[in-house]
């Protein structure tokens, strides 16, 4: 089963009991899941930051990854400068937002 949708579900709850959080990724981040294929917006610009399925219209990056390693980014198993190195983890538009994903570990 996909891990997207559970993984995306708990970062809404995150950071609705922390709105704080927002201020450390203070960006758009477009996700594109693969295998199965899926596309999650993270807005941490508005005052209320917000997790929607979808595409983002415009995003400060553009994050894609495979939903295994989502998982695993999100579990703590791996960082997102590992997944890159290794060419699990593709980022389109300003490479700073990915040094920037802490907000999703531990969140499965």
């Amino acid at each position: 089963a996909a891990l997207a949708p559970a993984v995306f579900a708990a970062l809404g709850k995150r950071l609705a009991d922390k709105p704080g959080l927002k201020d450390e990724v203070k960006a758009v981040v477009a996700f594109q899941i693969t295998g199965p294929d899926a596309a999650w917006t993270v807005d941490c610009t508005a005052a209320t930051p917000s997790v929607t399925e979808g595409a983002a219209a415009a995003a400060d990056a553009t994050l894609t990854l495979s939903d295994a390693d989502l998982g695993r980014l999100a579990g703590g198993k791996a960082t997102a400068k590992e997944l890159f190195q290794h060419g699990a983890l593709r980022v389109d538009g300003d490479i700073q937002v990915a040094h920037r994903l802490g907000f999703l570990k531990g969140l499965v």
